[in-house]
């Protein structure tokens, strides 16, 4: 619903661009304020919740209905970077993550989420 909101703006102030000022009054056009549109993708549909002081990234994607796969590459946490593939097959969510690193760890609180860390 919220990325409908934001979605909805465009070509409001200026054609072929949204317009500047998110729904929750966030401003994108600004580097630092991206979160419009990056926190819903990589904390809310992604599920990426990181906790660089443990080395550890917890994971538990919630895709929208119309939505059976996603990816996501070159994040950063901590010194390290990871990419995940996330593909969702009836209500079980598979998570392929490719780190760069071996010392983090990667885990998940729900029994619908399966991680497979290359």
């Amino acid at each position: 619903e919220y990325l409908a909101m934001i979605a909805s703006t465009l070509h409001r102030t200026l054609p072929g661009s949204m317009c500047e000022m998110m729904p929750d009054y966030g401003c994108p056009a600004q580097a630092w304020t991206i979160y419009g549109l990056a926190e819903v993708l990589v904390s809310g549909v992604m599920g990426i919740d990181p906790m660089a002081y443990e080395k550890t990234v917890h994971v538990n994607p919630v895709f929208p209905a119309e939505w059976n796969e996603a990816s996501i590459g070159n994040v950063r946490v901590g010194d390290m970077h990871f990419s995940m593939e996330v593909i969702k097959i009836g209500d079980r969510y598979s998570c392929e993550i490719t780190a760069d690193k071996d010392d983090w760890i990667f885990s998940t609180c729900r029994s619908d989420v399966d991680i497979v860390v290359k």
